[in-house]
């Protein structure tokens, strides 16, 4: 990225606030982001708009216009680049996390279990290699999503399942733990803010084996799968860990959202998906202060396709089914009336069962571009990808710990975007997704190919940098041929 030196960035705001005052040509409208499709109130929240550029016009070519920089009282802005790493230890890949500009980590998670065993006995003995993963992240600068699930054997609602809801008169006792969990781990040397209850709590604990690592919160016999009984849950933990720190942040267990209940798939029951309807109906909205989902897409075999059937969702035909889930979510919150809770993916990948082949390779690279630019505009507060190791194809390191192409993609979007505002959708352009941002060094557009053509878009001024995906410098140019895979183009303020 072309920079211009901090004093220079000052003096040229300077300049262009002054002119904006005196009635300079380019006029400049201060607004919230009401594009931004998401409420981040809680943490991270997305700072109020500096300046809005007016949307483009309808043609092939975007006119120019007066842009400021972020004035630095905001500054900086959320985020939202995360990525599984399991353990968090160096062997595991951590260095070359470190290597980039990356914010979260989701996991470990906190057995209960295994600290309580027995009732009201605490054995933290027991997860020490937890509390070394925790003090590892805290000292490399990561917020960690830290995890907390399985019930123990006098706990359980459902006897056996480990993954299962807790029974209604050991709530309180649930609710103690907790407040254990956050006096020990949200102080140093751990300094863990976010906890979240239960991973894909939205899953019936039929058919699972019983220490199964989901969430298994889940009852088919209820019209809302069991949301219900999970609020009563938050009701009375959320108190007892908002009575250790104040400062804390209750995340609703990583939602696996199955498919789409609104339009559901031939031969699907969707009947899960309406687990966070069951919270809201059991009055749970005030016992938490975000949300988290869990979004994939499997590869098609061919370059640059992917697709999440259960969510009628393709790169074609919105992109990655995290913008399909995060609209359903959103609706829902709407519905009930409820604002002011953050919304953070934090599992997400692009999945193949085949072997990995270059176009795979290259189509998960594309995607993983894509997928954070467009977690950024819908205003995610954290988006996580699962993982760096991998699952049916989706790590960013291969077994030996070295980059795969998709791991470039990552550290280049996390350097042209970690600090980026989300300014508006590029819509001049047909055919051709493109979203931009703005940074304290300037601004950046990401466009890429909605359908697999190739669109030339006529931009509105020479930019001074266009790069491939992997960081790669293409020859700057104010007519740009657009394809399947994106591309960035920057200019300084």
């Amino acid at each position: 990225m072309h920079k211009l030196g901090w004093v220079g960035v000052l003096l040229l705001a300077a300049v262009l606030m002054l002119q904006n005052v005196i009635g300079a040509s380019g006029v400049l409208t201060t607004s919230q982001a009401s594009t931004a499709k998401s409420s981040s109130s809680g943490f991270n929240s997305l700072p109020a708009e500096q300046g809005s550029l007016p949307l483009p016009a309808a043609s092939g070519t975007i006119t120019p216009t007066l842009y400021l920089p972020l004035t630095l009282a905001n500054w900086p802005p959320p985020n939202v680049f995360g990525v599984t790493i399991s353990p968090v230890t160096p062997g595991a890949g951590l260095s070359q996390v470190l290597s980039t500009t990356t914010q979260w980590t989701r996991g470990p998670f906190v057995a209960w279990q295994l600290v309580e065993p027995t009732p009201g006995a605490r054995n933290w003995g027991a997860i020490a290699s937890l509390e070394s993963e925790l003090l590892t992240s805290a000292q490399s600068h990561l917020s960690v999503i830290l995890g907390v699930g399985q019930t123990p054997l006098w706990a359980q609602k459902v006897p056996g399942s480990f993954c299962g809801p807790v029974a209604a008169n050991q709530l309180p006792a649930f609710a103690a733990f907790m407040h254990d969990v956050v006096a020990r781990y949200s102080v140093p040397p751990y300094n863990v803010t976010n906890f979240e209850l239960w991973n894909e709590p939205d899953i019936d604990p039929a058919g699972f084996p019983g220490n199964s690592p989901i969430g298994c919160w889940g009852n088919a016999a209820d019209p809302y799968y069991g949301g219900g009984y999970y609020a009563q849950m938050l009701s009375q933990v959320a108190p007892q860990m908002k009575s250790a720190n104040p400062g804390v942040h209750v995340i609703v267990g990583g939602l696996l959202l199955d498919c789409d209940p609104v339009h559901p798939p031939a031969g699907k029951n969707c009947l899960p998906s309406k687990f966070l309807e069951g919270i809201l109906r059991g009055g749970g909205a005030p016992y938490f202060d975000g949300i988290s989902f869990h979004s994939y897409d499997y590869y098609s075999g061919i370059l640059g396709q992917y697709s999440n059937p259960n969510w009628n969702s393709a790169w074609n035909s919105g992109g990655s089914v995290s913008w399909a889930k995060l609209k359903f979510i959103q609706s829902v919150l709407a519905t009930y009336g409820v604002t002011g809770k953050f919304i953070a993916n934090t599992e997400m990948a692009l999945l193949c069962d085949a072997n990995s082949t270059t176009d795979f390779d290259r189509t998960k690279a594309d995607y993983l571009a894509e997928a954070y630019a467009t977690a950024i505009a819908d205003g995610l507060t954290a988006n996580v990808w699962y993982s760096l190791a991998g699952w049916r194809n989706s790590g960013l390191l291969d077994g030996n710990n070295q980059p795969v192409p998709a791991f470039a993609a990552y550290s280049f979007s996390a350097q042209e975007l970690h600090d980026a505002v989300y300014k508006q959708s590029l819509n001049a352009y047909p055919g051709v997704t493109g979203f931009e941002f703005a940074h304290h060094l300037g601004r950046t557009w990401v466009l890429w190919s909605a359908d697999g053509a190739s669109h030339l878009a006529n931009l509105p001024s020479s930019p001074v940098a266009v790069e491939a995906v992997d960081g790669t410098p293409i020859t700057p140019t104010t007519s740009l041929n657009v394809g399947i895979d994106p591309v960035y183009v920057e200019w300084n303020p």
